[in-house]
């Protein structure tokens, strides 16, 4: 690209040949949803580092503890009956709550859904988390909204739309984020939540102009290219790369390579996979609570001492929705989501490491499903994914042989500097017992 430049707020210019827009978001504020926050100091809005400092300020000034640092938050006794509230039922309300519950807070969550993380993850699955807050002693109230914040110099309490009052010391709000867009309002196009559109290697409308992170909105294929963001840590990282990548291999690397795809006749597949931005969308979502074990009719053991929540999604939401272990009185459940007979979405909560491999392999291999095995997904999601990976890669691999841990590989640079390589993955007796006479052909 041709140098082009930027003005910085002391009127310099800046020349550059390629920029790269990562202004991130910010927190939405209750102000803009309607709710008068009364600009009191308890209440606190995350979503930076810096945040968490002045959450930990606040708690310590509230709670009367004994003479010690911030740092023994995690003494609950110097903060019982404390009353804190958290308004939004998303990623980040939640695992406020979760801390706060944590270090003793007696908190309340303030949703407007039906039920917790229905912006992300469907009723069901939602309805499972907002059973284990609620057994975890926090107060969850949902369908209604806030319409201000009530105090004198301090927050005290939360009015709510019915005119009921709830009291608190703390006001963490967690409804939302922003993208820091109002620079381009009128240089770039934006989407109507205020993501930067792209094309599919995340360039602007500008050559050499480039969004990455919460800023952008790029086109998704499997929407019929509408523009979408997503706003989590995983895309952040990648889209970064993506970009660093194609900034610095275009100008030499590419064109070398064009070379030798012009000779095999496959230059412009060659360009469109090196430069388009390839992204099975993945988030996590963590809390401290836990399911509670009760040992005996006296004896329940609490619930940070019990193994964290931990819940993870790949793929796409869209399209019918099996859930498994959803009805049963266990903390391991998870959903598929399956759209023109593929598995194109999977969620995961309390598994094993093993457990969210395999429910990533899912997503990303998108498997076909037919509609007779919506019965089986439904008793034993894992055991039907386990099943259905191994019958792929077995017809993928070499038919009539199943898959197991081996793997075997053979590489060779021939005299013109072509790699060959042979990747065996299967059972490897039968592939050492082949050998011997002719190796197996995968037709």
């Amino acid at each position: 690209h041709g140098s082009q430049g930027l003005m910085d707020n002391r009127t310099r210019l800046i020349k550059y040949n390629s920029l790269i827009i990562a202004t991130g978001s910010r927190a939405k504020t209750l102000e803009e949803t309607g709710v008068d926050s009364g600009g009191y100091a308890n209440v606190v809005s995350i979503r930076k580092a810096s945040d968490i400092g002045h959450l930990r300020r606040v708690i310590s000034e509230r709670a009367p503890r004994k003479k010690s640092s911030v740092s023994t938050l995690s003494s609950t006794k110097a903060n019982k009956d404390i009353p804190a509230c958290v308004i939004g039922g998303g990623y980040i309300g939640l695992e406020s709550a979760s801390y706060l519950h944590g270090w003793g807070f007696n908190v309340t969550v303030i949703h407007s859904g039906k039920q917790l993380l229905t912006r992300f993850l469907p009723p069901e699955v939602g309805f499972r988390y907002t059973q284990l807050y609620r057994k975890s002693n926090v107060t969850v109230i949902l369908e209604e909204t806030p319409v201000g914040v009530l105090g004198g110099f301090n927050a005290t309490g939360i009015l709510m739309s019915d005119g009921t009052t709830i009291n608190c010391s703390l006001v963490v709000s967690a409804v939302g984020a922003v993208p820091n867009t109002d620079l381009f309002q009128n240089q770039l196009n934006l989407t109507s939540d205020g993501g930067i559109k792209t094309d599919n290697e995340l360039q602007t409308g500008i050559p050499g102009v480039y969004a990455v992170g919460d800023v952008v909105a790029f086109p998704w294929d499997f929407y019929n290219g509408t523009h979408k963001r997503w706003p989590f840590g995983d895309h952040a990282r990648r889209s970064g790369e993506h970009v660093a990548r194609i900034i610095l291999y275009r100008p030499h690397h590419l064109l070398e390579e064009i070379k030798v795809d012009q000779y095999l006749n496959k230059t412009a597949s060659m360009i469109a996979n090196k430069t388009t931005y390839r992204y099975i969308p993945k988030t996590t979502f963590d809390s401290l609570l836990g399911p509670r074990k009760k040992i005996d009719a006296n004896t329940i053991v609490e619930s940070r001492f019990i193994k964290p929540a931990h819940g993870e999604f790949y793929g796409y939401m869209i399209g019918r929705v099996i859930y498994f272990n959803c009805i049963r009185n266990r903390f391991k459940f998870g959903a598929f989501w399956v759209h023109n007979g593929k598995a194109v979405g999977t969620y995961m909560e309390g598994g094993l490491n093993k457990d969210f491999r395999l429910m990533k392999k899912v997503a990303e291999m998108q498997l076909p499903v037919q509609e007779i095995e919506y019965e089986h997904m439904e008793k034993d999601g894992l055991g039907w994914a386990r099943e259905t990976l191994d019958r792929e890669l077995d017809a993928s691999v070499y038919p009539g042989f199943s898959i197991k841990d081996s793997f075997f590989h053979v590489s060779t640079t021939t005299a013109r500097g072509w790699t060959c390589c042979i990747t065996w993955v299967g059972n490897f007796d039968m592939l050492c017992n082949d050998a011997v006479g002719s190796f197996p052909s995968a037709n």
